[in-house]
């Protein structure tokens, strides 16, 4: 149950005689509210204001209700006669019901003072909070149990690239990113516990600039494949984890899961491995990455392979000077243009490293063989290698 006993009001003749004791020319009741402890009320309630108890008697034609404080007595006189129901509610100062009476029936008679015992239920209250990011701190409701939580207005966020997505619950890791549920709050739920809303919002700009942990920390409003964001991921740095990690990131089940057009020429090393965005290991990939700008490096085996959205023609910057097999096996892939179109390519035999005699320069209309094949050749540009 979410009640716990809080006491009784007891009606009883207003002298202290005897419940069918008469008073010349009155009929009706008197009420005393029991004391109840402070203690045990902050530990309910986390409040500091005393409930006011209010009784009603109410017979259906004729209604009446007073309010006191604890250990105050109510009188109720001159009730016409008849059958009543009784009852009582406590509030807080701020109006919140803090606990309820059990209804008990009584017959009024003519010139007799009734007695009866209405058993009084402390309510439980949860402290819900409301955690906005973009604001300065967060702010908390209270809510009796099985009562609905009023939806708050929309906040305001000073980011005008960012849009409000509605209240979720969640959790927060230790550097503060938030991981949201997958629906947001129904506010036309009962409450049954304690709980956290976060604000979400979510990244409504077509073009995103920032570091990996601006990146991560950023949920992307849903998208469709012939509008992708534009990604840029500044420092990158040299450190191939990183690059793992944005590939890890994108359609991710924390909070990506959108088309993407990836720009990571800020990466400063001079290899980006292999199959760092290989589909196969990233499922993800293969549909969210539609496009892909490159470091001045060189690509490893299989980087690309299984992205299968990834589609165009690929810009291969002067930095790079070399490329494995398969890097753009299983996708869209349908030219490459070299940045620098002087450079002549020559396939190598990956076994033997030595020149298979082939050659072409990347800003014709040649296509290299097996760039997006199973074949056993990566690329170098002519005399580098």
């Amino acid at each position: 149950s979410v009640f716990s006993l809080l006491g009784s009001l007891s009606l009883v003749s207003c002298a202290g005689s005897a419940a069918s004791a008469k008073t010349s020319g009155t009929s009706g009741l008197c009420v005393r509210v029991p004391k109840t402890s402070p203690q045990n009320r902050a530990a309910q309630y986390n409040v500091s204001d005393l409930e006011v108890f209010t009784v009603i008697v109410d017979s259906g034609r004729f209604s009446k209700s007073k309010s006191c404080g604890q250990d105050e007595i109510l009188e109720f006189t001159d009730l016409p006669v008849g059958h009543y129901n009784v009852t009582a509610v406590a509030k807080k100062s701020d109006g919140t019901v803090t606990g309820r009476g059990d209804t008990t029936s009584v017959d009024i008679e003519a010139d007799v003072i009734k007695e009866v015992t209405i058993t009084i239920h402390r309510l439980t209250h949860y402290t819900i909070q409301f955690n906005n990011p973009a604001a300065a701190a967060p702010t908390s409701v209270e809510v009796t149990a099985g009562e609905k939580l009023s939806k708050p207005a929309n906040p305001t966020n000073p980011n005008l690239d960012f849009e409000f997505a509605g209240w979720f619950t969640g959790t927060v890791d230790g550097s503060g990113n938030i991981t949201y549920s997958s629906t947001a709050y129904n506010f036309d739920s009962p409450v049954s516990s304690e709980f956290t809303l976060y604000a979400k919002w979510v990244y409504a700009s077509s073009t995103f600039v920032g570091n990996l942990t601006e990146f991560t920390a950023t949920t992307f409003k849903a998208n469709t494949i012939s509008t992708p964001y534009t990604v840029r991921i500044t420092g990158i740095g040299s450190s191939l984890g990183t690059l793992g990690t944005i590939a890890n990131l994108i359609g991710g089940t924390s909070n990506k899961g959108v088309y993407i057009n990836l720009d990571i020429s800020s990466f400063s090393g001079d290899n980006m491995g292999d199959d760092t965005f290989n589909a196969a290991s990233n499922p993800a990939l293969a549909t969210y990455l539609t496009g892909i700008t490159l470091p001045g490096a060189t690509l490893g085996h299989r980087a690309f392979m299984g992205c299968t959205n990834l589609s165009g023609t690929i810009t291969i910057p002067a930095g790079c000077h070399s490329m494995g097999i398969r890097v753009f096996m299983n996708t869209g892939v349908t030219g490459l243009v070299d940045a620098d179109s002087s450079r002549i390519w020559q396939r190598v035999n990956i076994s033997g490293n030595s020149y298979a005699g082939w050659e072409c320069y990347l800003s014709e209309t040649k296509t290299l063989p097996d760039m997006n094949a199973n074949g056993s050749y990566y690329y170098a540009v002519l005399g580098t290698y």
